[in-house]
């Protein structure tokens, strides 16, 4: 069953906490990576409800099938997220094959503003360690 509202949970750092949001896979995409972006029209943006309710950083597990050229447009989205709302995005996406499904892998993260902060190999088990600047006082310093 989906979910009805916005996630925002406090993460404790070493530098005090953190308001991370939690999308899981389509909310990030709508539709936008596979060409039926039209079935979201009417929606509410998950991620613009996201950033309403505080979130600074936005963390989205995912289960999306490998097709050639939909990790490219899913690097875009998570940059215009990144942009638009001046948060990081963090995505990361299953690996393997589930039946006649290939997962890819390809994590990557972006900054507010949609700088690079790294990315996961395609096709194999990794761990990825980034470290994720606070976006709060990103925001600050551009003003």
């Amino acid at each position: 069953m989906p979910g009805d509202r916005a996630v925002v949970i406090d993460v404790p750092t070493s530098g005090g906490t953190r308001r991370v949001g939690l999308s899981i896979c389509e909310d990030l995409w709508k539709g936008e990576d596979a060409g039926f972006a039209s079935r979201y029209l009417h929606d509410a943006d998950p991620v613009a409800a996201l950033v309403e309710a505080g979130a600074e950083t936005i963390i989205s597990p995912s289960a999306s099938p490998f097709v050639l050229g939909k990790g490219r447009r899913h690097r875009d989205i998570l940059i215009a997220h990144a942009t638009r709302h001046r948060v990081n995005v963090l995505a990361t996406n299953q690996v393997g094959g589930n039946d006649d499904l290939v997962f890819d892998g390809h994590a990557a993260a972006f900054g507010a503003g949609g700088r690079p902060l790294g990315f996961g190999p395609g096709f194999e088990d990794a761990v990825t360690v980034v470290d994720v600047p606070d976006a709060a006082s990103a925001r600050a310093r551009e003003r």
